[in-house]
C-alpha cells in the first residue's frame, strides 16, 4: 500500500469504529520504515513519506500510538512479542 493511504486508511477505520460506538484508546503502526537506519535512499523516502501520517494518527485519531519498527520475519511467539514490547516507542518516547 502506498503511504499517503494509510493515514487515509487509518481515518476511514477511525470513523467506522466510532459509528459503530467503539472509541479505541491505541492506534498501533506495524511494519514502520520510520525507524529503519538505512543510507539506502528509497528505503529513507519511504521513511520520510510515513512521517505525515504517522503525525495524523498519533495527534488526530490517539492519544496514545506504539510504533513497530519494520521486520523482515513476523513475530511469532511470546519471546520474540515480549522483545517488540520491551523496545522503545518512538513517537512518545515511552516503553511500548
Amino acid at each position: 500500500m502506498l503511504e499517503s493511504f494509510k493515514g487515509d486508511e487509518a481515518s476511514r477505520l477511525q470513523d467506522d469504529l466510532r459509528r459503530a460506538g467503539i472509541n479505541p484508546s491505541w492506534w498501533v503502526i506495524n511494519q514502520s520504515w520510520n525507524l529503519l537506519e538505512t543510507s539506502d535512499p528509497i528505503l529513507q523516502g519511504r521513511a520520510q513519506a510515513e512521517s505525515a501520517w504517522m503525525t495524523e494518527v498519533k495527534d488526530r485519531l490517539s492519544k496514545k500510538c506504539s510504533l513497530v519498527r519494520w521486520q523482515i520475519t513476523e513475530s511469532v511467539g511470546w519471546l520474540n512479542l515480549m522483545n517488540l514490547v520491551e523496545e522503545r516507542d518512538e513517537l512518545n518516547g515511552q516503553p511500548n
